[in-house]
């Protein structure tokens, strides 16, 4: 049977949002279209604990990749859309299978997906398939992502803290030095080792 359109499993994340209407609107919306298969609720609404007042709502809208004449094409909205509540990712499936996988244009989003929300599965259980694939790493993937990314997130990392030391000397000499000490210790954590006080 296809899963039918169910808003967030968390709803006091929403709560005294007004874009909660605008989305679950959205939702009812783009879920009436026989054109759309799935819809996908990502970002920090979709995970329990991080939403703010200022989140909006990651929902990806995926498509059939063949539609019969007979069948009306889905409402603009769902062309895509973005409003302080709303960033809608149409993709048609073909597109969505492949999305955040290894060899993919789009292989940085992948962590879209972790904790991600199946709102809409018409294809009895495709779309939850497919998300369940894209969140998680096998152990031969993980092993092989490792040793490619490794070597440069260290190297943009080492970077990043050498570049502190520029940044805080400006702000000490434009008078922020208050609000430098006030971090106290943890400051040192953004220093790279040769500038790190000693205690």
């Amino acid at each position: 049977m296809p899963r039918r359109a169910t808003p967030p499993t968390d709803r006091t994340s929403f709560t005294g949002f007004t874009g909660f209407t605008e989305f679950t609107d959205f939702v009812t919306e783009a879920s009436a279209s026989p054109d759309v298969v799935g819809i996908v609720l990502s970002g920090s609404r979709a995970r329990q604990g991080m939403a703010t007042a200022h989140s909006d709502h990651d929902v990806y809208v995926i498509t059939t990749d063949a539609r019969p004449a007979s069948v009306p094409p889905p409402p603009p909205l769902i062309e895509g859309r973005r409003s302080a509540a709303l960033d809608v990712m149409p993709l048609a499936l073909s597109e969505f299978r492949t999305r955040g996988l290894p060899g993919d244009a789009y292989a940085w989003d992948r962590y879209a997906f972790v904790h991600s929300q199946v709102l809409l599965d018409r294809l009895d259980g495709t779309i939850t398939r497919l998300v369940a694939e894209k969140s998680a790493l096998e152990d031969l993937e993980a092993h092989r992502l490792v040793r490619s990314e490794l070597d440069a997130y260290i190297n943009s990392l080492y970077r990043s803290v050498a570049l502190f030391a520029t940044v805080e000397r400006a702000a000490r000499r434009a008078g922020h030095a208050p609000v430098l000490d006030s971090w106290g210790t943890d400051i040192d954590l953004l220093r790279p080792p040769a500038g790190r006080s000693r205690g």
